[in-house]
């Protein structure tokens, strides 16, 4: 298949999705009981509890009205009738009652502007890798046993399977693992970012679902605390947006970056308090030698 015929297909088939969406209209529902539960960059992430199943995905904006105000923000996540939002704005640390309008269709008018972007070569993409996933172009595959970190050293159990799942992940293009829940999938994931790493591999984990980002997230934060990776502690591994596990940045504070950006912002105050003493000495000497050479010259005029 021609790939611009297939850009032309999903864009189509996106208008066709977001038509049917706005047809509906936006979805508007009242949250009960809500509490700040802490404060991430500007945001403001908030936990309350809906009285009725709600199916939006992660990351969709909304704007919430509290008190004839109205407040933008987004869902961080929805499990079962808990949902935590991230807000621009704090409006206390106690809601009892918001509501909150949501257009559904965003998240897809964004992929649709994404793809047509791809389309025209203003957006740079790799073509071959994508058509390879779609099966349009043949892959490379192989596999790799030489696993750099001995299970039993990570104190993992796994399975023949999992193990012929990492190797070929290692070694190929392009590889889908698929299980049932339970089936070990997330400690797969992590064991296999801890390869990457140590295979100095640059790494872009991502999903639909901030929920399933945390889950791996921990376990890789985990592994790559116990064998005290580098990476890990320079700021070089961090969890961009908020977190769906409340206790994430607070047991793993390496992951977020407001932590770097306070860290090394502390080290360059000191860097630059002292520079600043470096200065007033310096001006101190200059005023001395200046100092000097005017009794100096009027010395010379006495004389």
């Amino acid at each position: 298949m021609n790939k611009f015929s297939l850009y032309q297909e999903f864009i189509e088939a996106l208008e066709c999705e977001i038509d049917y969406i706005k047809k509906k209209g936006d979805i508007k529902f009242t949250l009960l009981d809500g509490k700040l539960i802490t404060k991430e960059g500007d945001k403001f992430i908030y936990e309350f509890t809906s009285d009725t199943p709600i199916e939006l995905e992660d990351d969709t904006p909304i704007n919430a009205k509290y008190k004839n105000e109205l407040i933008k923000g987004s869902i961080i996540t929805i499990n079962g009738l808990k949902v935590l939002l991230a807000l621009d704005k704090d409006i206390g640390s106690k809601i009892p009652e918001i509501i909150i309008r949501a257009s559904t269709y965003y998240l897809l008018e964004v992929l649709k502007e994404r793809i047509n972007n791809i389309k025209s070569k203003d957006l740079s993409f790799n073509e071959n890798i994508a058509m390879k996933a779609f099966g349009f172009q043949k892959s490379y595959s192989s596999y790799n046993y030489n696993f750099l970190t001995p299970f039993s050293e990570l104190q993992l159990s796994i399975s023949e399977d999992q193990k012929n799942a990492l190797a070929k992940s290692l070694e190929s293009e392009i590889t889908f693992i698929w299980g049932p829940p339970g089936t070990g999938k997330t400690t797969i994931l992590s064991y296999l970012v801890n390869e990457f790493l140590l295979r100095n591999q640059n790494i872009l984990f991502v999903s639909h679902t901030n929920v399933a980002i945390d889950n791996a997230l921990e376990k890789i934060a985990q592994i790559l605390k116990k064998r005290k990776e580098e990476k890990y502690f320079n700021g070089l591994i961090l969890r961009i947006g908020s977190p769906s596990i409340r206790k994430l940045f607070e047991d793993f504070p390496e992951l977020n970056p407001n932590y770097w950006i306070e860290k090394k912002s502390q080290e360059l105050t000191k860097k630059l308090q002292k520079l600043k003493e470096i200065l007033a000495e310096e001006t101190k000497l200059l005023n001395i030698l200046e100092n000097i050479l005017e009794k100096e010259k009027k010395w010379k005029k006495l004389k």
